[in-house]
């Protein structure tokens, strides 16, 4: 009979392989086949541990998602909230906002495969991307609404989920297209410098467009 390890190690071992090759293809273009011979991995391990490829493409996702899910939206919106009541406050909460969503998709801790299969599955609908939607999209954006509300009252309904938009796309743009610009940039991950840089960026713009003051940014680091 045919025995499959039981630690831990071979579980994060599959959903390594996993997150690796959907990153390259997309999870639908991932066979149970290749994924058990990148972890080294009998085919049937997949099975043992995680009851399919279905169950095991939920793992991935959860830990790609988990610093946005349980580490990081509950300590920003409470460091923020009560910034709010002035103007200069709003101009911190902002940064925070901005900050919090370039720490959670590029922190050195993180695998590298981690937020390309998020975006991999918002390409498609499904169980997955309906997944992804419910625990990282809406919590975030719902977030970024409710500040931009806060620093603008009188925002016409639909505009507070168009600035969430604006201050998010240049941040998931950099995770989406990952290699095309770390291979414009002759790199092999984004630095801490160039990451400030993209925040500060997206922070003085949004700051100047609502009135708010510009703080240091990257001078004062």
């Amino acid at each position: 009979m045919t025995t499959y390890a039981t630690g831990a190690g071979t579980r994060r071992a599959l959903i390594e392989a996993a997150g690796e090759l959907a990153a390259e293809t997309g999870f639908s273009n991932v066979s149970t086949r290749a994924i058990a011979r990148r972890a080294g991995e009998n085919a049937g391990s997949i099975h043992y541990h995680f009851g399919g490829k279905e169950n095991l493409f939920e793992a991935v996702l959860l830990e790609a998602t988990k610093p946005m899910r349980e580490e990081v939206l509950a300590d920003v919106v409470a460091g923020y909230e009560t910034l709010l009541a002035t103007v200069e406050g709003r101009a911190r909460a902002l940064r925070i906002f901005v900050h919090a969503m370039i720490e959670a998709l590029f922190r050195d801790e993180e695998p590298a495969w981690a937020c390309r299969v998020v975006y991999q599955v918002l390409r498609k609908a499904g169980p997955l991307r309906d997944f992804v939607v419910e625990k990282v999209v809406a919590p975030w954006l719902g977030a970024a609404e409710g500040l931009f509300r806060a620093i603008d009252p009188g925002l016409a309904e639909e505009e507070p989920l168009l600035h969430a938009f604006l201050v998010a796309m240049p941040i998931y743009f950099h995770a989406d297209y990952m290699d095309v610009i770390l291979d414009r940039m002759g790199a092999d991950v984004y630095g801490a410098a160039y990451l400030a840089k993209l925040e500060d960026r997206i922070v003085w713009q949004t700051q100047l467009y609502f009135g708010l003051p510009c703080d240091g940014g990257e001078r004062n680091r």
